[in-house]
């Protein structure tokens, strides 16, 4: 018998796209990024060489809040690296991950003009200040890299390893409820 108002069953689940980071990054919602702090004082190239390493960079900073969050981040740091150095005075400063140089946190609010001594950048973790530096004096850094994409089905085993792999404790709280 062929009957047309046969019920229908739809199952549906509940899919999603996360990010998640690696084990010991942090990631930000506002920048999309994973994050680590390194403490182990190194020149800004062997921060530079070890962040690529991470398949990151140094840290690229592009408005106020993130540099709010990163001071936050190294606060047990009197001063970091940043991924920002002027080699070439043609070009002027710009970021080693090749973002777009929109945001500026010199101390006074100025860029220094001049081409010095010490092309590489830090920030004074106290105030959240820029300031330059010799690239050959050793500082903590934070290396930033892009989440990884993971499609997964939801249910509360799931939610729970994103949670903590993502360092979202909030989320794992909710999920405990």
């Amino acid at each position: 018998m062929n009957n047309c108002r046969a019920l229908t069953f739809i199952i549906c689940f509940t899919a999603a796209l996360c990010r998640v980071c690696d084990e010991g990054w942090r990631y930000s919602p506002h920048s999309r990024k994973c994050y680590k702090l390194f403490t182990r004082p190194m020149t800004w190239t062997e921060a530079e060489f070890h962040c690529r390493m991470q398949r990151s960079n140094q840290l690229s900073i592009h408005n106020s809040r993130e540099n709010r969050f990163f001071k936050e981040i190294a606060r047990d740091a009197s001063e970091i690296w940043l991924g920002s150095a002027n080699f070439s005075e043609l070009i002027g400063y710009e970021w080693s991950d090749k973002t777009s140089y929109n945001f500026r946190g010199w101390k006074n609010g100025r860029e220094p003009v001049t081409k010095s001594t010490q092309p590489c950048t830090k920030m004074n973790v106290t105030n959240g200040e820029w300031f330059q530096s010799c690239c050959r004096k050793p500082a903590p850094y934070i290396c930033q890299k892009n989440p990884q994409n993971v499609n997964y089905a939801s249910n509360k085993q799931n939610d729970e390893m994103i949670a903590k792999n993502s360092g979202f404790e909030q989320l794992r709280f909710l999920l405990r409820k």
